[in-house]
Formats: C-alpha cells, structure tokens, sequence
C-alpha cells in the first residue's frame, strides 16, 4: 500500500508537490525505490502512525547484488518531506547477513568479526549517475524531517562478533561515486532534520558532497547511537547543528569532515565551507571516543570554518571533549566539560 501511495503520488511531482497522508495504524514495506518525487510523506502522529520492514526482515543479499547497497527507501534525485510518523526496525532489517568477516582471534582462539543484518540507509536520498560520462553532472535534491521517531535493536558493542541488526544511518543524502568517476558526484539541496528522535542507529543524518546549500540539524534527540551527525565532503555550503540532545554516544556526537576518505584528496573538497555547532547537550557512554570532532583532511589550505560554541559535553574514561585537526578559522568557546576524558580540547 504504501509503495503504491508513493508511486502515485509521483506521478503528479512535476505539477505540484503532492501528500501521501497515511493513517493510524502500522504498514509494512519491502524496499523502495523512487525516482523523481516531489512531495510529502506524513504520519498520522508518531505514535499514530508506524512503518516497518516486512515481517522476519528484507531480502538485503538481492538488494546490494543489485544496487551495491542495503537502502530501505532510496529517492532518487527527489524532495522529500517526512514528518510526523515512526520508522520502526522491531527485531531484524535483513532476512538473512547480507556481509559477514569472522576470524579466529590468534591469542585466544575466540571467533571475532563482523555480521552485517541490517541497513546501510533506512531512508536515502542520492543523485544515482549511470557512468563516467555523467562525472560533472550535478544533482537537485533535499530533504526536511520534522517529528519522526526512529527505532532500532541496540547494536551488540563489546562482544566479540559485531552483528548489526537495524541501520547504520537513519537518514542520508548526498552523491554516490558512478563508476569511472574519480570522485562522488555533487548534490544541491538543503537538508533540515528537527525535532526527531533515534535510537539503536549508527547515525542519525549522514550529510555528504552537498554542495552550496543550508544543512540545519537542531533539538533532536538520540540515545545509544554511534556518531549522530556526521557532515562529510560538503562544499560552499553552511552547517547548523544546535540544540540537539546526544545521550550515551557510543562513538562520537558530532561530526564534521571534510574529507570523504583517508588519504585520497580527490575525495575531498577545495572549496569555503562553515559548520556552527552550538547549544547542544552531548553525554558520551564509556565506549564513546568524543563529543564533536571537525576534520579537514585536505591539508592544502584548510577549507572548513568551524565554530564550536557553548555545548554541554559530559562522559567517563572517553579520549576527548572536542578534537580539531587541520580547520581554518576554528573557533572553541564557552564549551562546559564534565566527567573524566582524557582532554576537554584536543586541537592539531
């Protein structure tokens, strides 16, 4: 039904922006793939209305032989507004490990790896290019979420298999890299996320190769996920990240880098960008390595300038509050730290 409801509502995208309104009640979804819409998805209320994989999880193996990627709800150079409902992983996405590395540990004989069973992307916008002869072509997309819940098994850190079973982002926009091309392709479109909550995700909002346009993430609020933000490669553009509440961070709260890969410079921008992060409540679980961190892996000149303003950052036995490496014009201030990291600041 839903999957209908938004292939229809497609259909209409380039005379208007059209609703698909659904009601109380929970409905069920295979994978989604949607090209070119317009519009808004919306709830009934978050406690009303709730989507979730189909019963006993997602063919994922089918999905990445196809696309190279487990995404629940992919948009294809579309617009999408998401409000006011819940996505909802009860037990397990995928019905089966779609990725698995397991080893035996050589000083204790114990098996360790990894069992991926879960999304790389509950909901994804990306500008999908076909070949190398599209390298240049920018596209138009963006995304506004406003009073979404988003819930997910609780990933099983600190034993010795890793075996994921909800999703690595909640939501993600941002260019692909089209084979061929020697870097991902760029997308134009602002990005608002507000007033939603998440947990058992790796992030929140993954925010990647945008390109001159406002991302603006504030007041929401997330528990036990691992980097809630995280803003990559994104060029000529502004970031807002405030008065958000992170509780038990298993990784980082925050995090800005301009770079998309280690040691690869076509990877990374060349060009101004701002991120302000500011007025938010961080708290970091004993596993948590930090509270914001701001990259600027080009090490030209540093192209990102970064503010960091008046955050509550708490958390026991975590490496750091702030880590900064290699950002122009960076600015720390008026930061409160409580509990025992190693440093309150960290700047390289």
């Amino acid at each position: 039904a839903l999957a209908c409801a938004i292939a229809e509502a497609s259909a209409y995208s380039n005379s208007g922006s059209p609703t698909v309104h659904l009601a109380e009640g929970t409905f069920y979804s295979d994978f989604l793939d949607v090209d070119g819409f317009t519009g808004r998805i919306r709830g009934s209320g978050r406690d009303a209305t709730i989507i979730e994989p189909l019963e006993g999880g997602l063919d994922c193996i089918a999905e990445v032989e196809a696309t190279g990627f487990a995404v629940w709800m992919a948009f294809v150079g579309s617009n999408l507004i998401m409000k006011d409902l819940t996505l909802s992983i009860p037990e397990v996405a995928c019905a089966e490990p779609w990725e698995s590395f397991i080893d035996e540990d050589p000083d204790t004989g114990e098996e360790v790896g990894f069992i991926a069973e879960d999304f790389n992307v509950m909901v994804g916008l990306i500008n999908r290019l076909g070949d190398e002869s599209q390298c240049e072509v920018r596209g138009y997309s963006s995304l506004k979420v406003k009073r979404v819940n988003v819930d997910a098994p609780q990933p099983n850190f600190g034993e010795p298999i890793f075996n994921p079973k909800g999703a690595f982002n909640a939501f993600f926009i941002g260019g692909n890299q089209p084979e061929g091309c020697e870097a991902p392709d760029e997308v134009v479109g602002n990005v608002i996320v507000r007033d939603t909550y998440a947990s058992g995700v790796g992030n929140l909002i993954q925010a990647q190769s945008i390109t001159d346009s406002m991302i603006k993430i504030a007041r929401n609020h997330t528990v036990g996920v691992d980097a809630s933000i995280l803003l990559a490669g994104n060029e000529r553009s502004t970031a807002k990240v405030h008065s958000n509440r992170i509780d038990d961070a298993t990784g980082v709260g925050v995090v800005s880098d301009n770079c998309l890969g280690p040691d690869n410079s076509a990877l990374c921008v060349a060009d101004y960008s701002k991120v302000k992060v500011f007025n938010n409540d961080i708290h970091m679980s004993e596993i948590g390595f930090g509270g914001v961190l701001a990259f600027d892996g080009t090490w030209a000149p540093p192209a990102v300038h970064t503010r960091i303003v008046k955050n509550r950052i708490s958390g026991e036995g975590n490496f750091t509050g702030v880590l900064i490496e290699n950002v122009d014009g960076d600015l720390v201030y008026g930061n409160t730290f409580g509990g025992a990291s190693v440093f309150a600041v960290l700047a390289e």
